[in-house]
Protein backbone atom coordinates (compact mmCIF):
# COMPACT_ATOMS: atom_id res chain seq x y z
CA UNK A 1 0.00 0.00 0.00
CA UNK A 2 2.83 2.32 0.87
CA UNK A 3 4.51 1.85 -2.25
CA UNK A 4 1.54 2.43 -4.44
CA UNK A 5 1.19 5.53 -2.62
CA UNK A 6 4.14 6.82 -3.34
CA UNK A 7 3.96 5.29 -7.34
CA UNK A 8 6.19 2.80 -6.54
CA UNK A 9 3.77 0.60 -8.11
CA UNK A 10 0.12 0.89 -10.22
CA UNK A 11 -2.37 -1.85 -10.26
CA UNK A 12 -2.92 -2.74 -13.77
CA UNK A 13 -5.95 -4.26 -15.77
CA UNK A 14 -6.95 -8.01 -14.81
CA UNK A 15 -6.32 -9.16 -18.17
CA UNK A 16 -6.31 -12.93 -17.10
CA UNK A 17 -10.06 -12.77 -15.77
CA UNK A 18 -12.21 -12.39 -19.07
CA UNK A 19 -10.23 -14.54 -20.99
CA UNK A 20 -10.57 -17.56 -18.15
CA UNK A 21 -14.31 -16.46 -18.35
CA UNK A 22 -14.32 -16.72 -22.28
CA UNK A 23 -12.73 -20.38 -22.34
CA UNK A 24 -14.58 -21.60 -19.04
CA UNK A 25 -17.56 -21.23 -20.46
CA UNK A 26 -16.98 -22.20 -23.74
CA UNK A 27 -15.48 -25.57 -21.97
CA UNK A 28 -18.57 -26.00 -19.94
CA UNK A 29 -21.10 -25.43 -22.80
CA UNK A 30 -19.94 -27.51 -25.32
CA UNK A 31 -17.05 -29.59 -24.59
CA UNK A 32 -17.74 -31.14 -20.85
CA UNK A 33 -19.19 -34.31 -20.79
CA UNK A 34 -20.94 -32.87 -17.61
CA UNK A 35 -21.12 -29.17 -18.20
CA UNK A 36 -19.02 -28.24 -15.97
CA UNK A 37 -15.06 -27.09 -15.96
CA UNK A 38 -12.70 -27.68 -13.65
CA UNK A 39 -10.92 -24.25 -12.78
CA UNK A 40 -7.43 -24.15 -10.98
CA UNK A 41 -4.81 -21.67 -10.36
CA UNK A 42 -1.74 -23.08 -11.06
CA UNK A 43 2.11 -21.40 -10.10
CA UNK A 44 0.96 -20.72 -6.48
CA UNK A 45 2.93 -20.11 -3.40
CA UNK A 46 6.97 -20.51 -4.82
CA UNK A 47 5.18 -21.47 -8.27
CA UNK A 48 4.59 -25.14 -7.75
CA UNK A 49 1.15 -25.44 -5.95
CA UNK A 50 -2.01 -25.19 -7.36
CA UNK A 51 -5.56 -24.22 -5.27
CA UNK A 52 -8.67 -25.50 -6.59
CA UNK A 53 -11.55 -23.06 -7.54
CA UNK A 54 -14.15 -25.25 -8.58
CA UNK A 55 -16.14 -26.93 -11.02
CA UNK A 56 -17.73 -23.89 -12.77
CA UNK A 57 -20.86 -24.12 -15.07
CA UNK A 58 -21.36 -21.97 -18.07
CA UNK A 59 -24.18 -19.98 -16.16
CA UNK A 60 -21.75 -19.00 -13.19
CA UNK A 61 -19.13 -17.58 -15.60
CA UNK A 62 -20.37 -13.73 -15.78
CA UNK A 63 -19.82 -13.24 -12.20
CA UNK A 64 -16.89 -15.98 -12.40
CA UNK A 65 -13.93 -13.50 -10.10
CA UNK A 66 -10.83 -14.03 -11.09
CA UNK A 67 -8.52 -12.21 -8.66
CA UNK A 68 -6.15 -14.61 -7.69
CA UNK A 69 -5.39 -17.65 -5.32
CA UNK A 70 -7.34 -16.82 -1.99
CA UNK A 71 -4.98 -19.36 0.37
CA UNK A 72 -1.72 -20.64 -1.46
CA UNK A 73 -1.06 -16.77 -2.60
CA UNK A 74 0.44 -15.56 -6.34
CA UNK A 75 4.04 -17.70 -7.03
CA UNK A 76 7.40 -16.73 -7.04
CA UNK A 77 7.94 -19.06 -9.84
CA UNK A 78 5.83 -20.34 -12.88
CA UNK A 79 5.95 -24.52 -13.20
CA UNK A 80 3.86 -25.89 -15.05
CA UNK A 81 3.81 -29.77 -14.02
CA UNK A 82 1.75 -29.47 -11.22
CA UNK A 83 -0.76 -28.24 -12.95
CA UNK A 84 -0.33 -30.97 -15.94
CA UNK A 85 -0.08 -33.69 -13.35
CA UNK A 86 -2.98 -32.43 -11.72
CA UNK A 87 -5.35 -32.74 -14.53
CA UNK A 88 -3.67 -36.24 -16.09
CA UNK A 89 -4.03 -37.80 -12.68
CA UNK A 90 -7.65 -36.73 -11.63
CA UNK A 91 -9.24 -37.14 -15.15
CA UNK A 92 -7.65 -40.82 -16.32
CA UNK A 93 -11.14 -42.15 -17.07
CA UNK A 94 -11.44 -39.43 -19.38
CA UNK A 95 -11.89 -40.51 -22.86
CA UNK A 96 -11.01 -37.40 -24.53
CA UNK A 97 -9.13 -34.88 -22.47
CA UNK A 98 -8.48 -31.55 -22.58
CA UNK A 99 -6.77 -29.43 -20.99
CA UNK A 100 -6.23 -25.60 -21.11
CA UNK A 101 -3.27 -23.74 -19.38
CA UNK A 102 -2.95 -19.98 -19.87
CA UNK A 103 0.14 -17.85 -18.81
CA UNK A 104 1.36 -14.61 -18.63
CA UNK A 105 5.25 -14.91 -17.84
CA UNK A 106 8.20 -17.82 -18.66
CA UNK A 107 7.70 -21.16 -17.57
CA UNK A 108 10.70 -22.49 -15.55
CA UNK A 109 10.01 -25.83 -15.28
CA UNK A 110 10.04 -26.71 -19.66
CA UNK A 111 12.22 -29.34 -19.67
CA UNK A 112 10.48 -31.00 -16.95
CA UNK A 113 7.24 -30.87 -18.59
CA UNK A 114 8.89 -32.34 -21.92
CA UNK A 115 9.74 -35.37 -20.03
CA UNK A 116 6.64 -36.34 -18.50
CA UNK A 117 4.93 -35.96 -21.54
CA UNK A 118 7.25 -37.79 -23.24
CA UNK A 119 6.35 -40.54 -21.12
CA UNK A 120 2.58 -39.61 -21.47
CA UNK A 121 2.38 -40.18 -25.12
CA UNK A 122 3.71 -43.44 -24.92
CA UNK A 123 1.30 -44.90 -22.09
CA UNK A 124 -1.81 -43.03 -24.47
CA UNK A 125 -0.01 -44.56 -27.53
CA UNK A 126 0.48 -47.65 -26.07
CA UNK A 127 -3.68 -48.04 -24.72
CA UNK A 128 -2.55 -47.93 -21.21
CA UNK A 129 -3.70 -44.23 -20.89
CA UNK A 130 -7.08 -42.68 -22.86
CA UNK A 131 -5.80 -39.73 -25.39
CA UNK A 132 -5.81 -36.14 -24.07
CA UNK A 133 -4.80 -32.60 -25.66
CA UNK A 134 -3.26 -29.81 -23.36
CA UNK A 135 -3.57 -26.57 -24.99
CA UNK A 136 -1.27 -23.63 -23.73
CA UNK A 137 -2.18 -19.94 -24.10
CA UNK A 138 0.01 -17.23 -24.07
CA UNK A 139 -1.54 -13.63 -22.61
CA UNK A 140 0.65 -10.47 -22.31
CA UNK A 141 4.07 -8.81 -23.64
CA UNK A 142 5.87 -11.23 -20.68
CA UNK A 143 5.31 -14.66 -22.48
CA UNK A 144 7.76 -16.92 -24.43
CA UNK A 145 6.73 -18.23 -27.29
CA UNK A 146 9.76 -19.97 -28.17
CA UNK A 147 8.98 -21.89 -24.96
CA UNK A 148 5.47 -22.43 -26.35
CA UNK A 149 6.51 -23.28 -29.45
CA UNK A 150 8.91 -26.47 -28.09
CA UNK A 151 6.16 -28.24 -26.21
CA UNK A 152 3.98 -27.60 -29.91
CA UNK A 153 6.31 -29.62 -31.92
CA UNK A 154 7.78 -31.73 -28.68
CA UNK A 155 8.76 -34.81 -30.75
CA UNK A 156 7.59 -38.01 -28.26
CA UNK A 157 8.73 -40.74 -30.97
CA UNK A 158 5.07 -41.62 -30.99
CA UNK A 159 2.54 -40.66 -33.26
CA UNK A 160 0.90 -38.70 -30.22
CA UNK A 161 0.31 -35.26 -30.16
CA UNK A 162 -0.04 -33.88 -26.46
CA UNK A 163 0.12 -29.94 -26.93
CA UNK A 164 -0.77 -27.37 -29.03
CA UNK A 165 -0.18 -23.24 -28.36
CA UNK A 166 -2.05 -20.43 -29.34
CA UNK A 167 -1.43 -16.91 -28.43
CA UNK A 168 -4.51 -15.07 -26.70
CA UNK A 169 -4.14 -11.33 -29.34
CA UNK A 170 -4.13 -14.11 -32.25
CA UNK A 171 -7.02 -15.52 -31.40
CA UNK A 172 -9.87 -14.19 -33.94
CA UNK A 173 -12.80 -16.55 -32.36
CA UNK A 174 -12.68 -18.79 -29.32
CA UNK A 175 -15.43 -21.38 -31.56
CA UNK A 176 -12.39 -21.60 -34.16
CA UNK A 177 -9.87 -22.53 -32.35
CA UNK A 178 -11.79 -24.80 -30.24
CA UNK A 179 -13.54 -26.30 -33.18
CA UNK A 180 -10.12 -27.09 -34.65
CA UNK A 181 -8.55 -28.86 -31.28
CA UNK A 182 -12.03 -31.01 -30.96
CA UNK A 183 -11.19 -32.14 -34.28
CA UNK A 184 -8.03 -33.17 -33.64
CA UNK A 185 -9.58 -35.93 -30.41
CA UNK A 186 -12.51 -37.01 -32.32
CA UNK A 187 -11.31 -40.57 -33.81
CA UNK A 188 -13.09 -41.56 -37.17
CA UNK A 189 -11.10 -44.97 -37.33
CA UNK A 190 -9.24 -47.31 -34.64
CA UNK A 191 -6.22 -47.11 -36.82
CA UNK A 192 -4.62 -46.04 -40.13
CA UNK A 193 -1.43 -45.43 -42.35
CA UNK A 194 -0.70 -42.69 -44.68
CA UNK A 195 1.51 -43.03 -47.93
CA UNK A 196 2.88 -40.94 -49.96
CA UNK A 197 2.87 -40.70 -54.22
CA UNK A 198 6.02 -43.16 -54.08
CA UNK A 199 3.99 -45.50 -51.42
CA UNK A 200 6.52 -44.91 -48.67
CA UNK A 201 4.89 -44.61 -45.20
CA UNK A 202 4.23 -40.64 -44.20
CA UNK A 203 2.16 -41.77 -40.99
CA UNK A 204 1.30 -44.25 -38.90
CA UNK A 205 -1.78 -43.63 -36.81
CA UNK A 206 -1.99 -46.37 -34.62
CA UNK A 207 -3.67 -45.26 -31.44
CA UNK A 208 -6.56 -43.71 -33.81
CA UNK A 209 -7.39 -41.52 -36.97
CA UNK A 210 -8.51 -38.40 -35.94
CA UNK A 211 -11.03 -36.21 -37.60
CA UNK A 212 -8.02 -33.86 -38.25
CA UNK A 213 -4.56 -35.00 -38.65
CA UNK A 214 -1.04 -33.16 -40.38
CA UNK A 215 1.83 -34.67 -42.31
CA UNK A 216 4.32 -33.22 -44.05
CA UNK A 217 4.56 -34.27 -47.70
CA UNK A 218 7.53 -33.49 -50.47
CA UNK A 219 6.54 -30.05 -53.32
CA UNK A 220 6.43 -32.53 -55.67
CA UNK A 221 4.29 -35.11 -54.33
CA UNK A 222 0.85 -35.49 -56.54
CA UNK A 223 -1.06 -37.30 -54.04
CA UNK A 224 -1.85 -39.28 -50.83
CA UNK A 225 -3.31 -42.48 -50.25
CA UNK A 226 -5.27 -43.41 -46.75
CA UNK A 227 -5.45 -47.07 -45.82
CA UNK A 228 -7.86 -48.14 -43.24
CA UNK A 229 -8.02 -51.42 -42.37
CA UNK A 230 -10.52 -53.45 -44.06
CA UNK A 231 -11.55 -50.54 -46.64
CA UNK A 232 -10.10 -49.66 -50.16
CA UNK A 233 -6.90 -47.08 -49.97
CA UNK A 234 -8.38 -43.32 -50.11
CA UNK A 235 -6.23 -41.08 -52.66
CA UNK A 236 -6.40 -37.44 -52.26
CA UNK A 237 -4.73 -35.49 -55.14
CA UNK A 238 -2.52 -32.21 -54.26
CA UNK A 239 -1.72 -28.88 -55.73
CA UNK A 240 1.46 -27.52 -54.78
CA UNK A 241 0.98 -23.65 -53.15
Amino acid sequence: EDALAKGYLRWTENAVEPETRRFVQYLADNIDADGGTTLIYWACDKGDAIELVGDIRGEDCAGLLIQGPASAGFGTGTHLLPAVRYFEERFTAASDGMYVFITDGRIEDLAAVKTYCVDLAKRVEAGSRNSLKCVLIGLGPDIDESQMIELDDLDTGTDVDIWDHKIAADMRDITEIFAELVDESVQVAPMASIFDDSGELVRRLSDGLPARVTFRMPLSATFFELEIPGQDRIRQGLTAT
